[in-house]
């Protein structure tokens, strides 16, 4: 059994397999909570023979989560990183290691999956769109700020701005501060993830398709007015795939 860990930078999600995986387990984290979520998934767990780990956090979280693995099982992690080919996927970047991890094996995930031109979209503080091609060639990539993250920019930028609570999108003007906030930066993430889309589609190179995945899918996909599939498990099926080799 292999254990494969995704750290983001607000979540942590595992999954313990012998091959194919069909269960995540998230969590929210911070440096200082990591310990006892860690403790919280690896009770009872068997030791694994491997584990491996995408890391987008920085230095700090990933020494604690060495130092845990090796005092829980006196296993180093293995760090994946990003190359210029894998699995039949080639990075379009001119300095591959400038692309993140996550986006790296999510793209290795989607297109091992599919085999097919593909727009993934990787929905977490950051939104990320990567398209690569029915070849595996990937032809670059977009990012923006996710909701959450736009709006506390908002909150620390603009003195007049604050936010005590969530509600329910709706395409609807809001009647309040909060409702403005959280429905205009919902839109913002739809209206980039819908333009790229019909953007790349128009322009008559093969349709693309989109396939979404990230611990804020849930709220976008809601009212995404384009055809997507949904795919949680890419990052760790891509750490999967790429850890083979």
């Amino acid at each position: 059994m292999n254990l494969y860990i995704d750290i983001g930078n607000s979540r942590i999600r595992f999954a313990a397999a012998e091959r194919s995986i069909d269960q995540l387990a998230a969590y929210y984290y911070k440096p200082d909570t990591l310990p006892s979520v860690f403790r919280q998934y690896s009770s009872g767990l068997q030791t694994p023979a491997r584990v491996l780990v995408a890391n987008v956090a920085d230095n700090k979280v990933a020494a604690i989560l060495t130092d845990l693995c090796e005092t829980a099982w006196s296993i180093r992690p293995e760090y994946l990183k990003t190359g210029k080919v894998c699995c039949g996927v080639t990075n379009a970047y001119t300095d591959p290691g400038q692309l993140g991890v996550d986006r790296w094996l999510a793209m290795i995930a989607a297109w091992n999956k599919y085999k097919d031109n593909l727009c993934i979209i990787d929905c977490g503080s950051a939104v990320t769109a990567d398209l690569v091609s029915a070849d595996g060639r990937h032809q670059g990539g977009y990012i923006i700020p996710g909701s959450y993250m736009q709006q506390q920019a908002l909150v620390n930028t603009a003195g007049q701005i604050t936010i005590s609570s969530e509600y329910k999108f709706s395409e609807q003007a809001g009647r309040s501060t909060d409702e403005c906030v959280y429905n205009g930066t919902t839109l913002a993430v739809t209206a980039f993830i819908e333009y790229i889309l019909r953007s790349i589609n128009a322009a008559g190179e093969g349709k693309y398709h989109c396939v979404i995945t990230g611990g804020g899918a849930d709220a976008i996909m809601k009212i995404l007015k384009i055809d997507f599939r949904h795919d949680p498990l890419l990052v760790i099926e891509g750490i999967r795939l790429a850890g083979k080799g």
